[in-house]
């Protein structure tokens, strides 16, 4: 156990999931004392803080008002609702609000790209460390992507691309990226927020103190009340103008416009779909803010196959292809999807969605697929929400399922030859599976049963 260093300031970490387990961590090595609370008999990584921290310093199975009451530093799981009624108790009793991403900016020196957005965040995170790796950089990804930030602090790096959820801004107050960008906004936890405009609000913290901003100029929400002297760069896929970086695609591949200059074509990607497109325009914007050289960004999405679980390749059974976008969260990651692939697609497109809706309002989603026609299978706890959505627009070719075992299995005997389908559920996993990544493991090894004779699968 490390050696905690006498101090008058205490300091209460909230929630003991993977950030709570990196501050304890980062605290333990510091040597600072802390103490940990968590409403769960039995939370993750409690054997492991156990290694770190004393045991009268550890609460699991409810709350302790009296250590509320004491905090002088509150770390708060981005998992926990400032709004719940302990923590409010703990704030007006004088307690700060410190979250990890605070913790890592006052302790390295490295320059920031900041991330947030309802979609898109770690396929532009990831390409942006292997632009950075590319450009010379020694580049990390952190955040919620996966990696704690203050884990980062553990190897040199000069740079860290953090992405950013509406969760961990609320509680971040010394952001200051050197770029910053909300990639989109569309409809999502509105279990957690009273509207959208408090959602965007959160978001939009990404932006204070920033020194530099990318803006995406088909999503009119995510453009910042900044300065117009703040150096920025701006992204489109509907307009080539002056001072817009912008893609076209043709017979001969994909073209990149710097304002009315064309300055790249690539002639094949692995990333494929409008949504795709943007996230690279993204990318690039803010390397080029960097002064990063273009060669080597381009390079870089050459080679960048894209994520698992984002509109991965699955496998061809019977000249089906299968795709797996279990990171379709929201409905406006299924919008991102369909409308990004309906175009390439050389026959029907099969849908699979459902899950955990998180209240979520499913008619645009049901307009969608009536406008694109897309036939549709649903599982889970809200399938039928999203059933009776597609309903209202018209769209006939629908078939309700328990499972998503089932669901596959439906669209399985459905498709023919050139069809495609695709797993976006715009929901969260959490009803019948443990997360986003364990629901589209699921899907890729249902695919693989389906060709028990040699369909083409992915590993």
């Amino acid at each position: 156990m490390v050696q905690m260093i006498g101090t008058d300031t205490e300091r209460l970490i909230l929630g003991l999931g993977k950030t709570g387990h990196s501050i304890a961590a980062w605290l333990s090595g510091q040597g600072r004392a802390y103490r940990v609370l968590d409403t769960r008999e039995a939370p993750p990584y409690a054997e492991a803080v156990r290694a770190l921290c004393p045991p009268e310093r550890l609460h699991f199975g409810g709350w302790r008002d009296d250590w509320l009451e004491q905090a002088d530093e509150l770390y708060v799981s981005p998992g926990l609702p400032l709004s719940e009624p302990h923590i409010q108790h703990a704030l007006n009793s004088g307690a700060l609000l410190v979250s990890d991403i605070d913790l890592y900016r006052q302790h390295s020196d490295a320059k920031v790209i900041a991330v947030t957005g309802s979609n898109g965040k770690s396929t532009v995170v990831r390409l942006l460390e292997a632009m950075g790796r590319k450009a010379g950089k020694r580049a990390l990804a952190g955040g919620n992507i996966g990696r704690p930030a203050l884990d980062l602090l553990q190897e040199p790096h000069d740079l860290a691309v953090l992405e950013l959820s509406s969760f961990q801004l609320e509680m971040t107050h010394a952001l200051n990226a050197d770029v910053a960008m909300v990639l989109n906004i569309s409809p999502d936890h509105l279990d957690r927020y009273p509207d959208m405009m408090a959602y965007r609000a959160a978001k939009h913290r990404i932006f204070q103190g920033c020194q530099g901003i990318v803006v995406h100029a088909d999503d009119p929400l995510t453009v910042p009340l900044v300065s117009q002297q703040m150096p920025h760069r701006i992204y489109s896929l509907t307009r080539r103008d002056i001072g817009v970086l912008s893609l076209e695609r043709d017979a001969t591949g994909l073209h990149l416009y710097q304002g009315l200059e064309r300055v790249h074509t690539w002639d094949r990607l692995y990333l494929k779909g409008r949504h795709s497109q943007l996230n690279i325009l993204a990318a690039l914007s803010a390397g080029l803010l960097l002064g990063w050289p273009l060669k080597a960004m381009t390079e870089a999405v050459a080679e960048f196959e894209g994520l698992p679980h984002r509109c991965a390749w699955a496998g061809e059974v019977g000249g089906v292809t299968y795709i797996n976008d279990s990171k379709g969260t929201n409905v406006g990651a299924t919008l991102a999807a369909l409308e990004g692939l309906h175009d390439e697609c050389p026959g029907q497109l099969h849908l699979l969605a459902g899950g955990d809706g998180k209240q979520a309002d499913f008619d645009s989603l049901g307009e969608a697929c009536a406008r694109l026609q897309v036939a549709l299978q649903t599982f889970g706890r809200d399938g039928e929400q999203i059933a009776l959505a597609a309903e209202c627009h018209g769209v006939a070719d629908i078939g309700r399922h328990d499972t998503l075992d089932a669901a596959l299995t439906a669209a399985h005997r459905r498709a023919v030859p050139g069809d495609w389908v695709l797993l976006s559920p715009a929901c969260a996993s959490f009803d019948q599976f443990a997360s986003f990544e364990a629901r589209g493991q699921a899907f890729v090894s249902q695919v693989q049963a389906l060709a028990p004779t040699g369909g083409e699968v992915a590993s």
